[in-house]
């Protein structure tokens, strides 16, 4: 659930995430944020990870991967938008 999954990522990194449109899919949960151009006045590169928050969580920032979003369609099981607590 959106809940389950913002609970495991506040936790790993020691803080609140700020409000998130999620997205339900198949395979789980998306969280939907903004890529910040600057923090502090110093860019900021975030790269595709997997497993560094926790175990199961991915992150896609810069360069390749993908996520599915609504209204597309992953083997026949439609993504759909969900737990939307707020705008990316």
């Amino acid at each position: 659930t959106v809940e389950a999954l913002r609970g495991l990522v506040e936790e790993a990194i020691g803080g609140r995430l700020p409000p998130a449109p999620a997205t339900a899919t198949p395979g789980g949960v998306h969280l939907w944020f903004a890529l910040p151009a600057t923090v502090a006045g110093a860019e900021v590169a975030i790269g595709n990870r997997a497993n560094v928050i926790a175990r199961g969580i991915d992150v896609r920032g810069d360069g390749s991967g993908y996520v599915i979003v609504p209204p597309s369609t992953r083997r026949g099981a439609e993504a759909r938008r969900d737990g939307v607590e707020g705008r990316a």
